[in-house]
């Protein structure tokens, strides 16, 4: 209903509607404690030694293990299969060795398999991956890890090259913004809140 909408109006329309969509979406990625939590920490970590940032990721891994083999049904399952506790894995190297790569088919085919059972997944946030090597994944996200994740992406991905979540950017992406029969402009919308083009 959405799309149609969106699809169906004037240029101008469409600008107003991308606009209060990106105000949205800007609020919801960094605008919540969790991504002011998350990212000065994560610049902290720029500067630790490899040492201590391999103590950390074991560490984290060791928690996500935890969590994964109590509430998640696909990695209880998986655990009880291999006869593995969540103690035996302590780190990296623990989890190459005693756990297969996970096929995407899997992840596919059990979908909600994935999903934290104390999740109400009415409020997880659906993501698709692009699908370029076949046919896309669905994921999703709670708020925590949207925040945890966009803070990642600016203290990597933007930070170091001068630019932040507030720059004017432009984007290339998967996503129909104008149908494709048009033939003349605007083949872009205009997203005036966050000054950004897609």
């Amino acid at each position: 209903m959405k799309n149609t909408i969106y699809n169906h109006s004037p240029a101008f329309l469409k600008n107003w509607i991308a606009s209060i969509y990106g105000h949205n979406l800007y609020r919801r990625r960094y605008n919540n404690k969790y991504y002011n939590s998350a990212f000065p920490k994560i610049l902290e970590r720029q500067n630790w030694n490899i040492e201590k940032l391999d103590e950390y990721q074991d560490k984290k891994i060791r928690e996500i293990i935890g969590v994964a083999v109590r509430h998640v049904p696909y990695y209880r399952n998986l655990f009880k299969k291999l006869k593995l506790n969540q103690e035996d894995i302590r780190g990296k190297q623990d989890l190459i060795d005693a756990l297969p790569i996970l096929e995407k088919i899997v992840l596919k085919e059990n979908e909600n398999m994935f999903i934290d059972e104390r999740a109400k997944k009415k409020s997880l946030i659906k993501y698709f991956t692009s699908g370029t090597t076949g046919s896309p994944l669905c994921i999703y996200r709670d708020k925590k890890t949207e925040g945890v994740a966009y803070a990642y992406y600016e203290a990597r991905w933007r930070v170091p090259y001068g630019i932040s979540k507030d720059s004017s950017w432009a984007m290339l992406g998967g996503k129909l913004i104008v149908p494709q029969e048009r033939k003349s402009p605007p083949f872009w919308v205009w997203n005036s809140d966050r000054k950004s083009v897609a």
